[in-house]
């Protein structure tokens, strides 16, 4: 009656399969599994002529079982689980074979095969018990390559498969057990082929009730699927759209791309535009708006591709709040062009101040001391004392003319911050104050155009302290924290009182938003101010 039963528990399993997409492949096999089982149960009875042939197919159990648990819910075996199906069944079967043609009905150890025709081909009792050695020990060793096997397959699977999966993988254990040990009687003392039958039996029960309590979950899944209306109910940010679908679909790498037709592309959740993966890499599930245009993607994992029908229930639920995030995803994606300009025109401005510094340098500066020395040439050749002292007269105002040729050029772009960096162009600036200034800048270089802002930064806050803080003494402070570059200036200044003076910190702050970064700055009376600004690195 057990046999009846977990039969019958197959064909249910297999019906369940044959009705959920894409498994009709694996219900073939359980059906196929259900026949091998009942052709083993029926063998145990006195079939006559019949009874080796089915004995033959009933040891194939074992193995078709564990095929179905190496293939659901793909259509087909990977190539290792292909070789190891294939192999073992080679090799089951003409052991078996071989077992049955030196061998009698006594050696099946089956009371109830009575005396009846045979296929013995040569009656070798020796050579039969070193067959039935040899297929324990085929069992023995296949046991651990499927429960290999099996974990290879499981570390490959997405979430979702791993979370409905974990009945029929915690089965597995159960029935490598059976495999194992189904044959295993005389290798063990004391048991008896009942209790081997009784161990064949529950394990066979476990994997028909561990796929039935898989397709339960299946169903779960998409009840999680339908909570999302739920979920998404009201406003909600993309963030928040981006989470519910991870948790309805159970991807936690799950991104959404949003159709900006503005700028003819795809953007991601900050705004960013980028290319599509390759949809080999991952699951894309393209949604459109109610006239057919793009509107967004969902990028999943790949084995979500096998639960297209949930994703599709997911993307569908969800559309009005996609549509609804693409409003945000789009002015994010202006706020990043905004910026993407503001760092073009940064980079172009100091690229100006750099062409001008070296056209003076290269140009007025050098003809200037070509004029000084041409004079000093002169002078050595005439005798005429008024006429050499307005020579001389004119190198002093020569050498005035470049040294202040020499601070604007300076003021443009230091030579100092190309050639040493920052920490040497700050210190030459700080020699000239009239204020006492401690620095703690480091000795390395970074990107240009980063160590250019924080150049001109600092020089504005402590020129700022000279003009507006009175007696007091400034503290400079370079330091990376969490992927910014920091530029620090305190001072003890009088405080509060020059933070919008000359509009110096509204041109700070325009400097710091234009580099994507953020400026604080806090002044309390009689105690000085301290100016804090941080420029992203990447």
């Amino acid at each position: 009656m057990g046999g009846v039963l977990i039969a019958v528990g197959f064909a249910v399993t297999a019906t369940l399969l044959g009705l959920e997409g894409g498994q009709s492949g694996n219900a073939v096999l359980f059906a196929v599994l259900t026949l091998i089982w009942v052709c083993d149960q029926v063998a145990s009875r006195d079939v006559g002529a019949l009874t080796p042939v089915l004995l033959w197919i009933g040891g194939f159990t074992q193995l078709v079982a564990a095929a179905v648990l190496l293939r659901y819910p793909s259509s087909a075996l990977d190539v290792w689980g292909r070789w190891f199906v294939g192999v073992t069944a080679a090799i089951l079967g003409a052991v078996q074979l071989a077992i049955i043609l030196t061998g009698t009905r006594a050696d099946w150890q089956t009371s109830e095969l009575a005396d009846g025709p045979w296929p013995t081909l040569i009656r070798a009792p020796a050579l039969n018990d070193a067959l039935w050695e040899l297929r324990w020990i085929v069992w023995t060793v296949a046991g651990p390559i499927f429960l290999v096997l099996l974990v290879r397959r499981w570390r490959r699977l997405g979430f979702i498969e791993r979370r409905t999966l974990s009945p029929i993988l915690v089965t597995a254990g159960i029935t490598t057990v059976m495999i194992s040990l189904r044959l295993a009687d005389d290798q063990l003392p004391g048991v008896g082929p009942q209790v081997m039958e009784g161990v064949r039996a529950y394990a066979a029960v476990a994997v028909s009730a561990a796929f039935a309590l898989s397709a339960l979950r299946m169903r779960l899944e998409r009840g999680d699927v339908a909570t999302l209306a739920s979920d998404l109910h009201g406003p909600v940010s993309i963030e928040e759209v981006r989470d519910a679908l991870r948790r309805a679909l159970g991807d936690p790498g799950l991104e959404v791309w949003f159709w900006v037709p503005e700028q003819d592309t795809y953007v991601d959740a900050a705004g960013a535009a980028g290319t599509l993966p390759d949809p080999h890499d991952r699951l894309l599930a393209f949604v459109s708006d109610s006239h057919g245009a793009p509107m967004a993607v969902v990028l999943t994992d790949i084995s979500l591709e096998r639960h297209h029908q949930l994703v599709d229930a997911a993307v569908a639920v969800s559309r009005l709040a996609l549509e609804n995030a693409r409003l945000q995803a789009s002015l994010r994606a202006r706020l990043v062009e905004v910026r993407t300009i503001q760092t073009r025109l940064v980079h172009t401005g100091l690229e100006e101040r750099r062409r001008l510094e070296r056209n003076l340098h290269d140009g007025a500066q050098q003809r200037l001391l070509g004029l000084g020395m041409r004079l000093g040439a002169l002078a050595n050749t005439v005798e005429d004392p008024e006429t050499t002292m307005s020579i001389d007269a004119a190198r002093v105002e020569l050498q005035h003319a470049l040294e202040e040729l020499r601070d604007l050029a300076r003021g443009l772009y230091p030579v100092a911050l190309t050639q040493s960096g920052l920490a040497s162009a700050l210190e030459a600036v700080t020699e000239r104050l009239p204020l006492e200034v401690t620095r703690d800048v480091p000795d390395r270089r970074w990107p240009p155009d980063l160590e250019s802002t924080a150049y001109f930064i600092a020089c504005e806050a402590m020129s700022n302290a000279c003009k507006h803080a009175g007696e007091c003494t400034v503290r400079l402070r370079v330091y990376e924290k969490d992927n910014s570059l920091v530029v620090d200036v305190t001072d003890n200044g009088q405080g509060s009182t020059y933070l919008t003076a000359g509009g110096t910190v509204r041109g700070i702050r325009d400097r710091v938003e234009a580099a994507g970064g953020r400026l604080t700055v806090r002044s309390t009376v009689g105690v000085g101010t301290r100016l804090v600004a941080e420029l992203p690195c990447g």
